[in-house]
């Protein structure tokens, strides 16, 4: 099936397209009976996303930031986005974004998403790229090693699809731990320490997650668990190594997209 959506994508992107507007034929709404232009880009909404207020760096006819595999929430629940680079041995750090079930930010929290290694496909390397899945209820845990985990609560993250599904690991928590007088010192220039493939974050920042989801979930009887979703998108911004003092920025293809809609607009084309 996949083959063949690519297989036509393929043909009506390369050959269709290109035939139909050199024999200026016009497509027709079935629905309405109306003539539509052909459009070389494919998959735009034609109204705004209701939710366009919250993604102010994207385009808000872009629904689910062009990725609705990857971001939807049918069930309205609150979620943490993780987003990291692609190349963790040379940028192991990450911005994790928790939202609530109406879409809105509501923290954001420094990660470290760096394994032992740096295949993400094998054990203890680092945090697999998917959807992790945030149990409605008991999603915290506690106990364990107070020098691999922190003195606080760590959430329990289920492997749903993508990377973390498909390289057959499990155990994914986020959690504090190796800081202060619990840190083993493995990098001592490094503010957050590696892991064995789970999400890093500062002791004082877990607990503050738990204490906001808490929250949530008890003034709003319909706010559960969701998902962890690690993306891969965020882009260098000059600093060298590892370093938490990162942003998540708009990539470098979307401001160049922008700048050409205000050059063609002023341009007149």
């Amino acid at each position: 099936m996949c083959a063949f959506v690519v297989l036509f994508y393929f043909v009506q992107t390369v050959f269709l397209l290109p035939l139909f507007k050199s024999l200026k034929l016009t497509f027709f709404n079935f629905i309405s009976g109306q003539p539509i232009s052909v459009y070389d880009t494919i998959g735009r909404w034609h109204v705004i996303d209701a939710m366009a207020e919250s993604y102010y760096s994207w385009t808000p006819y872009k629904y689910a930031m062009c990725n609705p595999i990857m971001f939807i929430d049918p069930n309205g629940l609150w979620d943490v986005t993780v987003h990291a680079y692609n190349d963790r041995e040379q940028y192991g750090y990450g911005v994790a974004i928790v939202t609530d079930r109406h879409g809105n930010e509501v923290a954001r929290y420094d990660v470290r998403v760096s394994g032992q290694h740096h295949d993400r496909m094998a054990k203890n390397g680092d945090t697999p790229t998917g959807v992790y899945d945030i149990p409605d209820e008991k999603m915290w845990m506690s106990g364990g090693s107070v020098a691999s985990y922190g003195p606080n609560h760590r959430l329990i993250l289920y492997t749903e699809s993508g990377e973390a599904e498909e390289s057959g690991r499990d155990l994914f928590r986020a959690h504090g731990g190796r800081q202060g007088e619990n840190d083993t010192k493995q990098e001592p220039d490094e503010p957050l320490q590696k892991t064995n493939g789970c999400i890093r974050m500062y002791d004082d920042d877990i607990a503050n997650m738990k204490t906001l989801t808490d929250g949530l979930t008890a003034n709003d009887a319909e706010e559960v668990g969701g998902q962890l979703k690690v993306i891969n998108d965020l882009e260098m911004t000059g600093v060298e190594g590892n370093s938490v003092e990162v942003q998540y920025n708009v990539p470098e293809k979307e401001l160049d997209y922008w700048q050409n809609i205000v050059n063609s607009f002023l341009n007149g084309e």
